[in-house]
């Protein structure tokens, strides 16, 4: 929650996923601008006419994703997100600095600041450790969405499927889902839904 107390300025958020960093910069009070949105060191992909006053308060959720940047403010999306290319991942690092802020010109407050990492797939199980496992011919090793619960190719006594054993064909992604909210007898609860603009057929 980002509280806008007064002046006039900007206000900046960094993401960084061990690659590359992202950026978000909102104009504050009466200072003219646009709110931008993009990759350090290129032009930003977003450029919204959003700029927060004086005197109010915003949920800003500012996300960086599986490659993508995303922007939504008081639950409202702010379109268009950043897709970064899947590309050189190998040469990508720890994170030691996850999210940075600046503030220039204003005097703002955060507050209930929440800092979420991208689920990666854990080395857990029989089969999920630093020990290679060699797959027989046309033989996969199946991964699960979730990498905290999945009972998957890493705990399975035979962690090779082979592909003859495959039944039918995907033809629809809907994930990753999206969070929404709603409140009842006064209580703000989260909820996961589909993100319809996300949700895509498989060629």
């Amino acid at each position: 929650d980002l509280e806008v107390v007064a002046g006039g300025g900007t206000f900046a958020c960094r993401l960084n996923d061990g690659l590359d960093s992202v950026s978000l910069e909102f104009p504050l009070g009466t200072t003219s601008g646009m709110t931008t949105l993009g990759r350090d060191g290129d032009e930003p992909a977003l450029q919204a006419e959003l700029k927060l006053a004086a005197g109010k308060t915003y949920r800003v959720e500012f996300s960086f994703i599986d490659r993508r940047a995303s922007l939504a403010v008081d639950g409202r999306a702010i379109p268009p997100a950043l897709d970064l290319p899947a590309e050189h991942l190998e040469h990508r690092k720890a994170v030691a600095q996850p999210v940075q802020f600046g503030v220039h010109g204003a005097s703002v407050v955060l507050t209930n600041f929440k800092l979420f990492r991208d689920v990666h797939l854990r080395g857990d199980g029989t089969h999920g450790g630093n020990s290679p496992f060699q797959l027989a011919a046309n033989d996969y090793f199946l991964c699960g969405d979730n990498s905290n619960n999945s009972h998957d190719s890493r705990e399975w006594s035979i962690p090779g499927v082979p592909e003859a054993s495959f039944l039918g064909k995907p033809f629809l992604i809907h994930q990753p889902l999206r969070l929404g909210r709603v409140t009842v007898a006064g209580q703000e609860r989260q909820y996961q839904a589909i993100d319809w603009t996300r949700l895509r057929w498989v060629r």
